[in-house]
């Protein structure tokens, strides 16, 4: 079905370049007559919270290879955002919020991943078979989760064709450790050379972005809480003593 999608899709677009949002829109309208579009009913989503250095990106690169789920990062995906549009008021707003450790608005994000989630299904294969996604760093507020729930309205089945419609939250995994640890590790990862190395990882923004969490991330922390989807996970430990406890949550919530 996947390869029919995309003749279809190629056939529409008469070999013109088109954008990635613009791609995953026509295959997954194509896809609903591709009887595809049940199957993306399937998929499941958990979103991985923590403080900056509390290992939510490693621990969901090693969940998502030694599990088969499908990993997105938020920043991530807003730093190679952020390349893109370097010349844009868009990418210097993206910049001037990541530097000073505020939150990028909800509807730039909700499209990166929903973007992005499309392109990796088709990617491997996985757009009509049942499918996990690990998403890091995202809700980072409220206002992130409220967002969320627009694009992606729960038991909302008004349009088989679009992918918002069809996705659902399983759990949310925090990762929890002190501010000291997460300190010592940022700052250790910002004296490596290599992918590790990140431009906001140095003491000031540091700290800005541990009071973000604080004034932002933890409200949304409890509403998940209240909502029953939150796992919490003391990421104190080594790697693979986390990703243990971290795999046991993932097996709850059926990923």
């Amino acid at each position: 079905h996947c390869n029919r999608s995309l003749q279809l899709l190629s056939s529409c677009c008469q070999c013109q370049t088109i954008s990635l949002r613009q791609f995953s829109q026509q295959l997954l309208y194509y896809s609903s007559t591709s009887r595809i579009s049940s199957s993306i009913n399937e998929w499941r989503i958990a979103f991985v919270l923590g403080k900056p250095g509390s290992g939510k990106g490693t621990q969901g690169q090693l969940l998502a290879s030694r599990l088969g789920l499908h990993h997105l990062s938020a920043g991530e995906l807003l730093r190679s955002e952020l390349k893109r549009l370097s010349d844009t008021p868009t990418g210097q707003d993206i910049a001037n919020r990541m530097l000073t450790g505020k939150i990028v608005p909800s509807e730039i994000t909700c499209r990166l991943l929903l973007d992005n989630m499309a392109a990796s299904a088709v990617s491997s294969g996985a757009c009509n078979t049942a499918a996990s996604f690990i998403i890091d760093g995202f809700p980072r507020n409220l206002d992130n989760w409220l967002g969320w729930q627009r694009c992606c309205p729960p038991d909302s089945v008004s349009n088989a064709a679009d992918l918002r419609a069809n996705l659902s939250v399983a759990g949310v995994l925090l990762f929890d450790v002190s501010d000291e640890t997460c300190l010592s590790r940022c700052l250790e990862r910002s004296g490596s050379v290599g992918v590790g190395c990140r431009a906001d990882d140095n003491a000031t923004t540091l700290a800005k972005r541990l009071q973000s969490y604080s004034a932002d991330t933890e409200p949304v922390v409890e509403e998940f809480q209240r909502l029953g989807l939150l796992h919490r996970i003391d990421a104190s430990g080594g790697v693979e003593t986390v990703y243990q406890l971290a795999k046991l949550a993932c097996e709850k919530m059926r990923l």
